[in-house]
């Protein structure tokens, strides 16, 4: 791989330090504006170079030494050379430039923060070396990780001692990938093996569990859940605590993946909604948002495509007797004028998937409610419908949450407003 010397004069919308070289753009990991740096080219496009900064020859003043010792090896974090707020301030600055609007921020626990995450699992043979952990930058191959500083502390700790538990087994060269599911103080690694276990595995995934102190579940072909040798134990439903409500959460159920922040987000909503009225929260999964203003919305009709979030959600208005929360099963994706049923008065909240919510946005503007709250995990398609918002409302509050801390990933939520005229 060819290493060269560049001057970075700028960042990408990855917050890369960008550069050029032979008429080309190069996206460099792990630089900052300013710097000049020593970079290895790991990737080449017709139009667009990726490379990694190496030796840092003139470095910027927000520069800090990574904390990680895998950082630039492994992909699961890229800002980690940058402190928790410098990478706030450089992502809110980012966000202005792109929607016109001060955007301010809230910092969260930066570390140990990750309590979803699906590491990947390889044996090498020729080295007879079992790897756990994110790929890394330069291609499809696991890093080589001891630890991980953004997984909860548990997880962390436990790391070399279920690596040598997975090479222990038989069918170690089978083993594909490691999902974390951390809750609270519920902590489960489901382990995909691609051949049967055999006996002696399946003990010797009973003992890592009694000397860990994690629930170990394991997942076959056929995609099914359940203790090691056990397939009439499913995955046990975890309980997250948001504010004074609980939510009972499945493996496959979404959930944000930083407690911290995600609380954070639900006392902004909650500060900033128009209380005392009708409120649709559209793709709200299994109440993380619908549930929390329960108590500041008069009705909330919450929205969700899968018919099992619908039952989930309903199941944990249930449990917290919540008496004003009705759960619709559509596909927004595909709604039409009259399936929205909405009043001036009406509040409208959207949380989509990363790929946004274009087509809804198309809708809402044909419609005038009194407040619409826009969360978002993906910062080009918020650009892309708060445009299309535009037409009928204006940005009234615009701040970003530290969802994903040492990566280019951010939530962001903006509270809208009908225009005047």
């Amino acid at each position: 791989m060819k290493t060269v010397e560049l001057t970075i004069n700028g960042i990408s919308d990855q917050f890369y330090g960008r550069s050029c070289l032979d008429q080309k753009e190069v996206h460099v990991i792990g630089a900052l504006d300013g710097e000049i740096v020593e970079a290895t080219i790991i990737k080449r496009g017709r139009k667009k170079l990726l490379a990694i900064a190496g030796n840092i020859k003139q470095s910027s003043p927000l520069r800090i030494h990574p904390p990680c010792p895998h950082f630039l090896n492994c992909s699961g974090c890229t800002l980690q050379h940058i402190s928790s707020k410098s990478q706030l301030e450089i992502k809110a600055k980012w966000l202005e430039k792109q929607i016109q609007f001060q955007v301010g921020y809230t910092q969260s626990n930066p570390w140990h923060y990750r309590r979803r995450a699906r590491l990947s699992v390889k044996y090498d043979a020729k080295k007879d070396e079992l790897l756990i952990g994110f790929r890394e930058h330069k291609g499809w191959y696991v890093a080589k990780m001891d630890g991980c500083m953004i997984l909860p502390e548990k997880i962390d700790a436990s790391l070399p001692f279920l690596k040598q538990t997975l090479a222990k087994l038989t069918i170690k060269d089978s083993i594909s990938q490691a999902e974390i599911s951390s809750i609270a103080n519920q902590h489960a690694i489901i382990i995909r093996h691609l051949m049967p276990l055999q006996a002696v595995d399946i003990e010797t995934l009973i003992q890592f569990e009694k000397n860990s102190g994690l629930q170990v579940y394991t997942q076959g072909n056929d995609l099914k859940i359940h203790r090691p040798g056990d397939f009439n134990t499913a995955f046990e439903p975890q309980i997250a605590q948001v504010g004074t409500h609980e939510y009972r959460i499945d493996i496959h159920d979404f959930i944000q993946v930083n407690e911290s922040a995600n609380t954070a987000l639900i006392q902004h909503i909650q500060q900033h909604l128009v209380p005392d009225q009708i409120t649709h929260d559209f793709f709200c999964g299994i109440g993380n948002i619908s549930l929390s203003i329960s108590n500041i919305a008069w009705q909330i009709f919450g929205y969700e495509l899968s018919e099992t979030m619908v039952r989930k959600a309903e199941k944990n208005a249930q449990i917290n007797k919540v008496k004003n929360c009705e759960f619709i099963q559509i596909d927004l994706f595909k709604a039409q004028q009259n399936d929205l049923k909405l009043k001036p008065t009406d509040v409208v909240i959207l949380d989509p998937p990363r790929s946004g919510a274009e087509d809804l946005c198309h809708l809402l503007i044909q419609h005038c409610v009194c407040q619409i709250i826009y969360v978002s995990c993906n910062a080009k398609t918020l650009t892309r419908d708060l445009q299309i918002l535009s037409k009928r409302y204006h940005i009234a509050n615009a701040h970003i949450f530290d969802m994903f801390s040492h990566t280019s990933h951010f939530e962001t939520c903006v509270i809208l407003v009908p225009k005047i005229h």
